[in-house]
């Protein structure tokens, strides 16, 4: 799934993000590290309209600051990086939606194809094009593949610490690497589990985490056991990647 995902993202009449998040990120090129008004601030029943009634609610101008306000404020948000997204939620600056699902889905709804953002490069037969139309599979797959290319990181940054390992000197540091390490493992599992994904590598993935605690336990660092994380991580990003 996460590979039709893949092709979806980079796809310019389909999901075309990489029209905005080029390679998932936030290159400083063109629009690449632009800013847009996406119409976040358009859609319904917003958390903060729970407390406040809407009309009390001033959208907010992407500077922290309400629309019209002098000084900052035009409606507008930065690009962002997508790939530690799936983990960082809930999403958009006012929190709307809670999972990297509904914040694919958000793109494929009205508030988005409606906005100043999307008409303004062409996404709308008011700019030069349709709008993003994917429908609920296709949302999944998109999803999938963020939630994959997160995993990745951590499992990236996992498997630095666990090199690190090999040379802490002190048990002060061998613990501080080893929470460390089992946060991302974690974070990996996590991401991955939120939807099914991968089962194979998650249980790859809890025992790298036992691993780790294992290693967070013991008074000095434990060449057998690091080598058994790093094997673990490998395993996993291969699968990953396949």
């Amino acid at each position: 799934m996460a590979a039709k995902g893949q092709d979806l993202f980079n796809d310019p009449t389909k999901g075309k993000c990489f029209g905005c998040h080029l390679n998932a990120g936030a290159s400083v090129d063109g629009i690449h590290n632009a800013n847009f008004n996406t119409g976040v601030e358009n859609l319904r029943s917003q958390p903060a309209d729970l407390l406040v009634p809407a009309q009390l609610n001033p959208p907010d101008g992407g500077f922290g600051t309400a629309i019209g306000a002098s000084g900052f404020g035009n409606g507008t948000f930065n690009t962002t990086v997508l790939v530690e997204a799936a983990d960082t939620g809930p999403f958009f600056h006012n929190n709307a939606i809670r999972t990297i699902e509904g914040a694919v889905a958000f793109y494929t709804g009205p508030a988005f194809n409606n906005s100043p953002g999307a008409v303004g490069i062409g996404f709308l037969p008011g700019g030069n094009g349709p709008g993003i139309e994917l429908d609920s599979t296709e949302v999944e797959a998109v999803a999938a593949f963020l939630r994959v290319i997160n995993a990745l990181e951590n499992l990236r940054s996992a498997r630095s610490l666990a090199t690190r390992l090999r040379n802490a000197a002190t048990t002060a540091h061998v613990r501080q690497l080893s929470e460390l390490l089992r946060a991302e493992l974690t974070d990996a599992y996590t991401v991955l589990n939120g939807a099914g994904l991968h089962a194979p590598t998650q249980q790859k993935l809890g025992s790298a985490i036992a691993v780790a605690e294992k290693m967070i336990a013991l008074p000095g660092r434990n060449l057998l056991l690091i080598a058994q994380a790093l094997a673990l991580i490998d395993q996993s990003v291969q699968e990953l990647r396949e």
